[in-house]
């Protein structure tokens, strides 16, 4: 699960955190900016913020399983 905890039209509080944390077939992931939908980001409106966090997950989960 992949939310952005600035979100204007779905609020954090609305996202069944607890839940998909306590599932252990979940993995949930909450980022300080993105938006709604994978809002484009930067000046030039070429970027979407998914791409940012999908990369830093995989990355984290390579470091694990390379223990």
């Amino acid at each position: 699960m992949l939310h952005s905890s600035d979100d204007p039209i779905i609020p954090l509080d609305c996202v069944p955190v607890d839940e998909c944390e306590a599932n252990p077939n979940v993995i949930t992931a909450i980022t300080k900016k993105g938006g709604h939908v994978c809002y484009f980001m930067g000046p030039d409106g070429k970027k979407r913020w998914y791409t940012y966090a999908a990369v830093d997950f995989l990355n984290a989960s390579i470091k694990l399983l390379n223990k």
